[in-house]
């Protein structure tokens, strides 16, 4: 009877023994579970509010480029109207503002804290707030007309984005595509060839016919305005910027006024008004033309590809009164 009772004793304590491990194994299992879902939930969290960052650093990149590539633009029209020379090389230039707000190595006041360089330093200094370490790689930069009226800049970076605490890291490469209208500028041969005294800011003309039945208001308004039409045999602006006057597919041109020259007591010449025909060395017949000012005169050279004449493009053809140089 003892024997009996001391193994029933035995069988209780057992039962409980595995009872209080059980529930420990369980307590334990559950307090694991609870543990990794809690860090789980923060992980997910802390990754969300990065990729969230990501995104905005991504789309805030493309406002960055235009800021920095406008004031560029601008930097190097203002070098050119005060100091009367041209750009020597203007995408050298350009990626030199762009980075560094420099020209010459001269820092430029328009790019005091407009770099893309700057906007790095921002986002770099964002990043610190929420523990993400952002490294930037500059890959590429290219410019070039994509029509008459507007600048393309191309940019290549790439990005590695890393959590500090080692959670998560992004690698990503982005080519960022930014368009800079160029009316509005000033003309930088008009600054130059005129030593910083008369400019002129490129504004498309709103005539789309010049000369109405023989009357010329239109195109009066035009020269004194000295509008700007699109020309294939005329510099672009980017080539404007380096005091090229060669033909571009891009070209735009202007009539010059010459009564705005001549109020500057700047000398000048019975030559075509045409911008950059009148700042060359070509050798072309000009026209003065009926019902428009004496110093008005206009050339017949052809553009192959327009398939007319400036003559033509003006619709001054039969208004002509005599070729003179």
């Amino acid at each position: 009877m003892v024997s009996l009772a001391k193994s029933k004793k035995a069988i209780f304590f057992t039962f409980v023994a595995i009872l209080l491990l059980s529930t420990l194994v369980l307590s334990f299992s559950i307090y694991s579970r609870y543990r990794l879902r809690t860090k789980a939930l923060v992980m997910e969290t802390r990754i969300n509010a990065m990729n969230s960052f990501i995104k905005d650093l991504d789309k805030d990149i493309d406002r960055g480029c235009f800021i920095a590539s406008y004031r560029a633009m601008l930097s190097m029209v203002e070098h050119v109207s005060s100091s009367g020379a041209f750009i020597d090389n203007v995408s050298i230039r350009f990626e030199e503002l762009f980075l560094n707000g420099t020209l010459y190595s001269d820092q430029q006041d328009l790019m005091v804290d407009s770099t893309f360089n700057d906007w790095e330093d921002k986002m770099k200094e964002q990043g610190d707030k929420i523990n993400l370490n952002l490294n930037f790689t500059f890959n590429s930069l290219e410019i070039n007309h994509t029509d008459p009226w507007n600048i393309g800049v191309y940019l290549g970076v790439s990005l590695y984005a890393s959590d500090v605490t080692g959670i998560a890291s992004w690698n990503m490469s982005k080519s960022i595509e930014t368009t800079v209208p160029i009316e509005g500028f000033e003309d930088p041969t008009y600054a130059a060839n005129t030593l910083g005294k008369v400019l002129n800011k490129i504004n498309k003309t709103p005539f789309t016919d010049f000369v109405i039945a023989n009357d010329t208001t239109n195109l009066l308004i035009h020269a004194e305005n000295s509008y700007y039409v699109e020309w294939t045999t005329a510099p672009s602006f980017l080539m404007r910027l380096e005091g090229n006057l060669n033909a571009s597919p891009y070209g735009i041109e202007s009539l010059i006024n010459l009564d705005e020259l001549k109020q500057e007591k700047i000398g000048t010449e019975k030559r075509s008004v045409v911008d950059h025909i009148y700042w060359s060395n070509k050798s072309v017949l000009s026209y003065k033309i009926k019902d428009m000012p004496a110093w008005f005169r206009m050339d017949d050279e052809y553009n192959s590809e327009a398939g007319m004449t400036h003559l033509e493009l003006y619709e001054v053809e039969d208004l002509t009164q005599g070729p003179g140089s």
